[in-house]
């Protein structure tokens, strides 16, 4: 109930399958990674029964939720369910022991999709696709399906048709941990096939923001110019097809917090909403509305410590944010960088919300709003109204070192800034 009142449409969780034991990572008696999953079609009883998983799918439905699990299917743990039946149904290293094409991640041994080369391992294939069907039977919504990149697309989209085809009354959605650049180069230096983020749109609703991640980090420790990231986003725009949808998120369980390392909170909550103001999904790790800024351990049992919740305000006004048509339909312009970032969202001539966010969290001195007429407009974070006078307003006093606001049109033409890609 917390959670949907946050205005939270889906919860995504992390995978709920038994965890390998054979090479785990730090050492045998941590509880592992859960991402070296052990058999695909049960659930992990340090987690619950399989009855308490229903009940949660049930509960969530109540309330308007859509459960989204983790698929992970590049690879297993070594002492799998399949590795024990199936072992040809994996990679297999020079000296002919099942194993991963990547080193670092020695407490998982990858799947093979294709024999020979280009020979489809169809009972692999089989199987996954029926573990798929099961849990969208038991109520499942959707999947966020782990390093989506290096499994092949082929399957991907055989798998979407196969459960649109099977369920055709139910909506699924599917969100891709796409990998960033770097790896994507690496990996295809090694021989190994990595689908780039056009690729994936084709099977995926939702693709992840890696591909501008470093960038964004940058920009929150004060180590790059905030108009780095402006014209990566621009540049991003240009280059995909406008149904290619990205996660935005400025944290995750895989990345430090960003109220870690942010240069201030007041800097941490700006990012925050800029994230949520900008074209696509907005994903709200949780802690979130208690300022966690410890980074997710994926090996040991680590509660969030909530203290009641104190940034909840913040978190229901941008996930209610999200609802407005402008920001789900409208177009986006970045019309500034300094001393505060302003864009605006415009669905049509008569329909625009203006963005303002004080990233370095200084809270000082004057931003330019050109276009907006002066008067009194609501700010629909934190608290008041904002001031324009002149085409200027205040940076002072915003609750959270942002402010939206809707204006019914703008007074003269808005121009974007200059890119140094254009």
């Amino acid at each position: 109930a917390r959670i949907a009142a946050l205005g939270a449409t889906h919860i995504w969780l992390l995978p709920i399958h038994p965890i390998g034991v054979k090479n785990r990572k730090l050492s045998e008696a941590s509880l592992g990674c859960p991402y070296a999953i052990r058999d695909y079609r049960t659930v992990n009883p340090e987690y619950g029964s399989l009855g308490d998983f229903k009940r949660l799918i049930e509960m969530a439905h109540e309330h308007n939720l859509r459960v989204l699990i983790d698929c992970v299917y590049n690879h297993t743990s070594p002492d799998s369910v399949l590795a024990k039946e199936h072992p040809d149904w994996f990679h297999r290293n020079d000296k002919g022991e099942i194993a991963t094409r990547f080193s670092e991640w020695w407490d998982v041994v990858d799947l093979a999709y294709y024999i020979d080369g280009d020979q489809r391992n169809e009972p692999l294939w089989e199987y996954l696709l029926e573990s798929l069907m099961y849990w969208i039977g038991l109520g499942v919504d959707g999947f966020r399906c782990d390093v989506a990149s290096v499994v092949p697309i082929d399957f991907w989209m055989e798998a979407r048709q196969a459960i649109r085809s099977k369920f055709p009354e139910r909506s699924t959605l599917w969100l891709a941990e796409s990998t960033g650049p770097s790896m994507i180069r690496s990996c295809r230096r090694m021989g190994i096939a990595m689908a780039s983020e056009t690729q994936l749109h084709q099977a995926f609703e939702l693709c992840y923001q890696y591909n501008i991640f470093k960038v964004l980090h940058r920009c929150i420790k004060g180590l790059e110019e905030t108009t780095t990231l402006l014209d990566v986003l621009r540049l991003e725009e240009a280059s995909e097809q406008p149904e290619c949808m990205k996660l935005r998120f400025v944290d995750n369980h895989d990345q430090p917090r960003i109220y870690d390392i942010a240069r201030s909170t007041e800097s941490a909550n700006a990012w925050l909403s800029f994230m949520a103001f900008i074209r696509g999904a907005f994903l709200v790790h949780h802690g979130t509305e208690s300022f966690e800024d410890r980074q997710s351990s994926l090996f040991d049992r680590e509660p969030v410590v909530w203290n009641g919740y104190p940034n909840t305000e913040l978190t229901m006004q941008l996930c209610a944010l999200k609802k407005l048509p402008q920001i789900k339909k409208g177009s986006q312009m970045f019309l500034s960088a300094s001393p505060a970032v302003c864009i605006v969202r415009v669905l049509d001539d008569a329909s625009t919300v203006f963005g303002v966010f004080d990233v370095e969290g200084k809270s000082k001195g004057q931003q330019e709003v050109r276009g907006v007429p002066d008067g009194s407009y609501k700010n629909l974070i934190g608290e008041g109204d904002i001031e324009i006078s002149g085409g200027f307003m205040s940076l002072e006093n915003l609750k959270y070192s942002a402010a939206i606001f809707e204006c019914s049109a703008a007074n003269e033409p808005l121009v974007e800034m200059q890119s140094k890609f254009e």
